[in-house]
């Protein structure tokens, strides 16, 4: 079952995200992803896509998968 992500539930992952983290790191949103958190952006979408900068993809993918299912 795909969960459309609304702006409310994208910034709840990314906070909970956020406070798994063991160190500072900046994610670079694109895609739909960055139009609904930047303008409010009408899509409908059920992923963030996000490069990390600070931290290598496969270390932060453990972290993600900590926050899936807030």
């Amino acid at each position: 079952m795909l969960i459309e992500l609304t702006k409310e539930r994208m910034l709840r992952v990314l906070t909970a995200l956020d406070h798994q983290l063991p160190a500072k790191v900046t994610l670079i949103v694109g895609g739909g992803s960055a139009m609904i958190l930047a303008y409010a952006y009408p899509l409908a979408t059920s992923d963030i896509d996000a490069v990390p900068k600070g931290m290598e993809i496969h270390e932060l993918d453990h972290y993600v998968k900590l926050v899936s299912r807030v």
